[in-house]
């Protein structure tokens, strides 16, 4: 049985083309089926006699190939759709993390700190849209002299591999830094602000019948 699917590669391509290397050791080259209008995009047709494959986008300038960072994608062939591809070619195969960044918040009427882990090709292919995942005790999350103890929580490396494998699609992960834990954490402060009023009324109106 032969499996098949469409892989779309998007990378914005200043000079040059993509190609597909698929197989195990890349032995197969295959050439785009169909070009973006924008020269953005490349989508390509592939198939196995296994349920999946592995894939490699490289750059090809001037008849030099350039293949991406981050190692081989695994293409599974049953799954329907087209598989999307957002390869990056001028970035570490490391994700960075930002200096401490102080943002107001109005709702809490003071500021936040906090850190950001952008992944690895964040500033090379800026076609590729992140999921974010917003993370408490932002301290801890990335440097030992930050964190609680001495002790952080090592999510910059774990990210880091996880995206090496490419496990995950790669996320941007935001730090935010308690200030008050009591106050941030418990919710024991004007948390009752925060409830609609029709929530308020449905809950005094219950209150009301049970007493």
């Amino acid at each position: 049985m032969t499996y098949r699917r469409t892989v779309r590669v998007i990378y914005p391509v200043s000079q040059g083309h993509i190609v597909l290397r698929c197989g195990e050791e890349g032995e197969i080259c295959l050439k785009a089926d169909k070009i973006r209008d924008d020269g953005n995009g490349f989508t390509f047709s592939v198939e196995s006699e296994r349920p999946y494959i592995y894939c490699q986008p490289c750059l090809v300038k001037t008849d030099l190939e350039h293949a991406s960072e981050g190692g081989r994608s695994l293409v599974v062939l049953t799954d329907l759709g087209p598989r999307d591809i957002y390869p990056h070619f001028m970035s570490d195969d490391q994700g960075s993390i930002t200096d401490p960044l102080e943002i107001r918040s109005s709702i809490m009427d003071r500021s936040h700190i906090v850190r950001v882990y952008l992944p690895p090709g964040y500033g090379d292919n800026l076609l590729k849209h992140y999921p974010v995942i917003y993370m408490h005790d932002g301290k801890n999350l990335f440097f030992p002299q930050d964190a609680f103890l001495g002790k952080d929580w090592g999510l910059s490396g774990t990210l880091d591999m996880l995206n090496a494998m490419n496990a995950v699609d790669k996320v941007i992960a935001v730090g935010i830094y308690s200030g008050d834990r009591d106050r941030d954490y418990t919710l024991r402060h004007g948390w009752i602000v925060e409830i609609p009023h029709a929530a308020r009324g449905s809950a005094s109106a219950n209150e009301e019948n049970s007493g």
